[in-house]
């Protein structure tokens, strides 16, 4: 009876371990579903409300044209646009909250020894601290207007390197990505299946070894090390990673879930009749992604040119209104860009 007892116990404890585990892991996922959102919200915010800032910037520095009475409201205006700026400690907060988060991808590349990834999850990180800075100095300075009626110069000053350092390394990552984004649907397009899925056999196979060789696999146990010699268990577990994180560069998670879930159909299809019509269907939805995400990319490394144009005729004194409609039109594009992002992938 008391061994009885003593197994329930230990079965209850086992439960209760595994409960709390599972609470613990739910809630993360909760959260991290919370911040996402949050995140996905302050996108549209922040460009909603740098957009309007410099559409009153330019009416302001153009007003003399205008016969609306904006020059007797010039006092109000500006108030709206220092209002405005306080928001910026939104976006400080949230880079905040994402550093952490980069740090440890550094940290991950590091272990994996992908200095490619290493690199890149560097410029991410330089691309967060300098946003950050931006945003805090925005914030200060439109506070001190408000309490004090006063900028500081020495943070107003920063205001234009930081801005071409976030529309510079912004435009390095962005061409980064494309590159990466469309050699991969050049490589997928490439393939025979692609081309001729009538004749499935042989083009299947080939396939199959090229998402094999993408993504990975458990079952590579004949993997060598440069030595040649057998790889183990961890290795090759490491060496999937590694392929997956290098693939995550190049393609939205959506699109590498719909590769992984395609590389097991193929696997299937060993002891199955082919699947012709599903995989042309994953295919093309995969080329879709691929699609939408250099269309995105491309419009985000137009807007930050756009962005750099107006940084420039800021500093060759160029008629002011300029310099505010094209900062208003990158921030119009961006926005422009984030609903074509969500309803791209509420139609698909």
């Amino acid at each position: 009876m008391l061994m009885v007892n003593s197994i329930h116990i230990l079965s209850c404890d086992r439960a209760n371990y595994y409960y709390q585990n599972l609470s613990k892991s739910v809630s993360k996922e909760k959260l991290k579903s919370i911040f996402k959102k949050v995140e996905h919200a302050w996108s549209y915010i922040s460009r909603s409300n740098a957009l309007t800032r410099n559409i009153l910037n330019a009416s302001l520095k153009s007003c003399h044209r205008i016969t609306l009475g904006l020059c007797r409201s010039e006092e109000k205006i500006l108030s709206v646009i220092t209002k405005l700026k306080l928001f910026s400690i939104g976006g400080a907060l949230l880079g905040i909250t994402s550093i952490p988060q980069t740090a440890q991808k550094i940290l991950k590349n590091a272990r994996l020894k992908d200095s490619e990834g290493v690199a890149l999850a560097t410029l991410s990180m330089t691309l967060l601290v300098t946003d950050l800075v931006d945003s805090l100095v925005t914030f200060t300075n439109a506070l001190l207007v408000t309490l004090y009626n006063t900028p500081n110069v020495l943070l107003s000053s920063i205001g234009t390197p930081a801005g071409f350092g976030l529309l510079g390394l912004g435009s390095i990552s962005r061409m980064a990505q494309l590159s990466k984004t469309s050699r991969l649907f050049r490589e997928i397009t490439n393939q025979n299946f692609v081309r001729n899925p009538k004749n499935a056999s042989s083009e299947i196979e080939q396939l199959r070894n090229y998402l094999t060789e993408k993504l990975g696999s458990s079952n590579e146990l004949e993997l060598k090390n440069n030595d040649g010699k057998d790889l183990s268990i961890a290795e090759i577990n490491k060496q999937i990673e590694k392929k997956k994180l290098a693939l995550m560069r190049a393609a939205p998670e959506e699109a590498v879930n719909e590769l992984e879930n395609l590389l097991l159909i193929l696997k299937k299809n060993h002891s199955e009749p082919p699947q012709v019509e599903e995989i042309a269907k994953k295919l093309m939805r995969i080329c879709t992604l691929l699609k939408k995400k250099m269309v995105i990319d491309a419009g985000n490394i137009l807007a930050n040119l756009i962005g750099l144009i107006a940084l420039i005729l800021f500093l060759a004194s160029a008629p002011a209104s300029i310099p505010f409609l094209l900062l208003a039109g990158s921030f119009a594009l961006r926005i422009g860009l984030l609903g074509y992002q969500d309803l791209s992938t509420q139609t698909h």
